[in-house]
């Protein structure tokens, strides 16, 4: 029985627990197998369906298991192992898809990363944002929201577009101003949408990257909103000005879910199946005390007293 056991593999399970979804990969035997379930303010539990739909009819000795993104470490914590970091998950993941770059940027909801790369693939330099949203996916998708639109769409709309209007990238409320002034102006949601789009490639080329672009070279573009066109060609745009390549791998959504499957913590399989996910009771850094209704005093209603 000891011998079948030894005789099983040992898997490689990545979660990358996003805003807006879970994604997992499976490496088993080199072959890599990806699920994506949306978080819808679950994050536990959409991680708990990428585990069940990965593991479901395996069998292993054990599972490698690595967590990582801006809801992992609720998953982390549940499973008893580290939370990784972005940028150590995105370079495991980029070297273990022989991803060659000399430049990677990571664009996600809430954070942009930027790494430069040497020929060995090992990280020479490293930034990513600050916590304003200008920049940022979520600021892309907050005003697709306004304007009635998802952000797939938005960008579709913002492609179209003849010509930009002019918006802030540097602070997002600056530019949610500009917007609205240019609506409110006559300009076109095409070209508001299309300067907005501009704007968030100039802050961050200037905020994240610092101007550090030196061509010739290769840009690879990974995470979610390197799905948005209108992000996409704003960036192939500068970056030809410079003589980079941008390159957009397959399946990049999911780099760094396999980086994280590669960086993981060996736990038992049957450990790992049996295990249900749960999220833990909220509990604040610092707690307000109770407050003593003896000592409350409302200055609104004289009248109550308690």
């Amino acid at each position: 029985m000891d011998k079948e056991k030894d005789d099983l593999p040992v898997l490689s399970l990545g979660l990358d627990i996003g805003v807006f979804s879970a994604k997992g990969a499976l490496i088993d035997n080199n072959q890599i197998k990806t699920v994506k379930h949306p978080t819808a303010g679950r994050p536990v539990d959409a991680a708990q369906k990428c585990i069940d739909e990965l593991l479901g009819g395996k069998k292993a000795r054990s599972v490698r298991v690595g967590v990582m993104g801006h809801n992992g470490k609720l998953v982390a914590d549940n499973l008893g192992v580290k939370h990784l970091l972005e940028i150590e998950a995105l370079q495991a993941g980029l070297l273990f898809r022989r991803i060659k770059a000399d430049y990677v940027l990571s664009l996600g909801h809430e954070n942009v990363h930027y790494l430069e790369l040497d020929q060995e693939g090992k990280i020479s330099f490293f930034s990513r944002n600050g916590q304003c949203a200008a920049g940022s996916g979520a600021f892309w998708y907050q005003q697709a929201t306004r304007m009635g639109y998802n952000d797939r769409e938005l960008a579709e709309i913002a492609v179209e577009a003849e010509s930009e209007v002019p918006i802030s990238g540097r602070c997002a409320v600056f530019a949610k101003s500009d917007m609205t002034h240019a609506i409110n102006e006559g300009a076109t949601q095409s070209a508001v949408s299309a300067g907005m789009g501009k704007a968030l490639v100039e802050n961050i080329v200037t905020s994240v990257v610092q101007n550090r672009f030196q061509g010739p070279g290769t840009l690879v573009a990974t995470g979610g909103v390197a799905n948005n066109k209108a992000v996409i060609k704003y960036l192939a745009q500068f970056l030809e000005q410079d003589h980079i390549s941008l390159e957009i791998p397959e399946d990049h959504e999911y780099i760094n879910a396999v980086g994280a499957a590669i960086k993981g913590t060996e736990l038992s399989f049957n450990q790992l199946v049996g295990k249900k996910l749960e999220t833990a009771e909220y509990v604040p850094d610092n707690p307000l005390l109770p407050l003593d209704p003896d000592r409350v005093c409302y200055l609104e209603d004289k009248a109550y007293r308690g």
